[in-house]
């Protein structure tokens, strides 16, 4: 085994999706290399313990337990970076974009691979233990618990409850938060517009205007001189545009 390879272990049932992300571990991450393979949530976490990989590679539909209870059997500061693995386009997917979660989908990518390992590696552990904990706490409810905000140092995991707005920058989107925290993060209004809202559909925020979404309960006052504006609570003046202005009363209203 080369001492400078990144190690790796992989868990799923079925033998075919193991040799299959192996062998694409060998021809397009050849810095991985995968020091052992397990068939269920024992056997991998029998495989964590031994080979202490810095990456593990997690099936999520298993027999007897789901790859979330080896999540839960790891020790937090021991965890490896984790790849969730999954064939289905499931509710857990919003779980794993919200916060955070690196996961692949069947058949995988090469592009897709790569791209997660390179993620892995830029976090430390620190980043791992937060990123896993906001994933926890978000399979428990259908409503979002946490949501992480990717910045140049990290992430910030915030309760969808702290976001006052968030304001179009060309392709980045400012996230302004109850404390006065401004961030700017590499994503399109139209991914949040995607990630805070629940599998039935329901959401606390509202889109007034193109350029912003709005916390609809940090709305402090509706001004309609000058075209219309929303006061936010952070003293923000939010645009709202005359064909978006009946939908924002019934949805203030119902929120109420």
């Amino acid at each position: 085994m080369n001492p400078n390879a990144i190690k790796a272990v992989i868990v799923d049932d079925e033998v075919g999706s193991r040799n299959n992300l192996r062998l694409l571990l060998e021809e397009y991450c050849p810095e991985v290399e995968v020091c052992g393979m397990g068939h269920d949530v024992l056997s991998g976490l029998e495989l964590v313990k031994k080979h202490r990989p810095r990456i593990l590679f997690l099936d999520i539909e298993m027999p007897q337990h789901s790859g979330f209870k080896l999540v839960e059997m790891l020790d937090p500061q021991e965890r490896p970076g984790i790849v969730f693995v999954t064939a289905y386009e499931q509710y857990a997917i919003r779980a794993f974009k919200v916060s955070a979660v690196d996961y692949l989908l069947k058949p995988i990518v090469p592009g897709e691979l790569q791209t997660a390992v390179e993620k892995i590696m830029r976090q430390d552990q620190a980043q791992r233990e937060a990123v896993m904990a906001a994933l926890q706490e978000n399979l428990k409810t259908t409503a979002l618990a946490k949501i992480a905000i990717p910045h140049q140092e990290g992430f910030s995991f915030l309760d969808p409850q702290d976001i006052v707005v968030l304001e179009a920058s060309r392709s980045y989107t400012q996230v302004h938060v109850l404390d006065g925290r401004r961030l700017l993060v590499a994503r399109s209004l139209r991914e949040f517009d995607d990630l805070l809202t629940d599998d039935e559909g329901r959401t606390p925020f509202f889109r007034p205007h193109r350029s912003y979404i709005i916390h609809l309960g940090h709305v402090r006052e509706w001004v309609r001189k000058d075209g219309g504006f929303l006061l936010m609570a952070n003293d923000l003046k939010v645009t709202i545009a005359r064909n978006r202005q009946d939908e924002f009363l019934r949805r203030y209203r119902s929120f109420e």
